[in-house]
């Protein structure tokens, strides 16, 4: 039975004679006893559940502070680890450092041997071909015995040589180089070199190489001279001596005017054959467009087979001049791509420059006098050279010069040169007479 308090408080008991009768109140309180005890047990039963929970949150507490010093620990030894970590990356990376370097070593003194294993097969070869008397390989006294000293090195490599050779020449002694661009190496040559002369001949090939070296490669070519302010008589004078005597002939420009020149007529050219090649390369119809190449096609792009760090540095150190150039062309590729729907003005346009082309002079590597020409249409086979030259020699006409030229892989023509106008026409008839198709 559940008591309340207000059921006590007002709890009211039957009465007698004698006031309240003792079997109610004495029931009530065995009531009442009942409800205390029940009481007293479920207040025991609170007790002992609160003892236990306060135990329970006190081992809660004890692993609460065991985790806490165990976090405290794992980022402790978390720190140590990383710095223990670092130190061993930093040295791993110390290491690679060191073995990249000595790998590095290695492969430049690899690199520098090589280098001069290659300098000392050219330097044979050109003591067997005869092509030299004798060879250094380094820089020493023998360069204070020079009269004269020709620089023949890549453009960008030129300034570092002219230091180089600046404390070891002679003061009386001449130089000049051969370099395609003038404008920045004449300024700081000039500086360095006693009697100094910037040179340029306009010779030679995508051949490089003693063994492609000839002896009529510089006769009848232009040889471009840079004379400055500064130019020395001496130097003007000994270098063209030197021009003429390999049968050249001596142009003198500005470096700057030089610059210009070349960059139209050499540099660009070399430019347009790499944009040739580069589109063949990355059409998607490569080898058939490789198939198809032929003699125009060769011809137009024969200077990319050249040295092309050689060329690259070419370009680069007359990359203003080159700018310039390349706009120009830019704006006449753009107005012939107009003539495209102008068939009569491209009929003009080409025709100017068929003149043009045909104008340009013919350069015979030659030092013979002026000579008479005849070009001969010439098959491709095995011998027409040899029944031309039999031919002409039966009928008592001497050949002075011959030169090959190539129109097509298949066919081609010579040029023949006769000292007289009356050798030529006797020659033209002659092989007339046997065949042969002359222009």
């Amino acid at each position: 039975m559940d008591l309340t308090p207000l059921d006590v408080r007002y709890q009211e008991f039957p009465t007698g004679l004698r006031g309240y009768q003792k079997g109610a109140v004495r029931a009530y309180l065995a009531q009442v006893a009942e409800v205390m005890e029940g009481l007293l047990r479920e207040s025991e039963a609170l007790k002992e559940r609160l003892r236990a929970l306060e135990e329970e949150n006190a081992r809660l507490k004890e692993a609460e502070g065991e985790l806490k010093r165990a976090v405290v620990a794992a980022e402790r030894i978390a720190r140590e680890l990383k710095a223990q970590a670092e130190k061993e990356a930093e040295l791993l990376r110390k290491e690679a450092l060191a073995a990249k370097d000595q790998i590095l070593r290695e492969a430049a003194e690899e690199l520098r041997r090589l280098k001069g294993d290659i300098e000392r097969a050219r330097q044979e070869k050109a003591l067997f071909l005869g092509a030299a008397d004798r060879v250094h390989a380094e820089l020493g006294p023998w360069v204070g015995e020079l009269d004269l000293g020709v620089l023949a090195a890549p453009v960008g490599a030129l300034p570092a040589l002219g230091e180089a050779l600046s404390p070891l020449a002679h003061p009386e002694s001449l130089w000049t180089d051969v370099g395609s661009v003038k404008g920045k190496a004449v300024a700081l040559l000039e500086g360095l070199l006693p009697h100094y002369l910037g040179g340029h001949p306009m010779a030679g090939s995508e051949k490089a190489g003693v063994e492609h070296a000839h002896a009529g490669l510089l006769e009848n070519a232009v040889w471009v001279l840079t004379p400055t302010e500064k130019t020395s008589p001496k130097a003007r004078e000994g270098v063209r001596r030197l021009v003429e005597a390999l049968g050249a002939y001596p142009l003198e420009v500005s470096p700057l005017l030089h610059d210009e020149l070349v960059a139209r007529v050499s540099h660009l050219p070399y430019l347009l054959a790499l944009a040739l090649n580069r589109m063949v390369a990355r059409s998607p119809h490569r080898d058939l467009l490789m198939f198809l190449a032929a003699g125009g096609f060769r011809d137009l792009t024969r200077v990319a087979s050249g040295s092309p760090r050689m060329s690259r540095d070419m370009v680069v150190e007359n990359k203003e001049a080159l700018k310039g150039a390349i706009e120009e062309l830019r704006s006449l590729l753009l107005e012939l791509e107009e003539l495209l729907e102008a068939p009569e003005a491209l009929l003009r346009a080409a025709e100017e420059a068929k003149r043009t082309r045909d104008s340009l002079p013919i350069v015979r590597r030659s030092l013979l006098p002026e000579m008479h020409d005849l070009v001969v249409q010439v098959p491709d086979r095995p011998g027409e050279i040899a029944r031309i030259a039999t031919a002409l020699g039966e009928a008592g006409v001497n050949i002075k010069d011959i030169e090959v030229l190539t129109i097509r892989e298949a066919a081609g023509a010579i040029r023949l040169s006769f000292a007289t106008r009356k050798e030529r026409e006797e020659a033209r008839r002659v092989l007339v007479q046997a065949g042969y198709r002359l222009p």
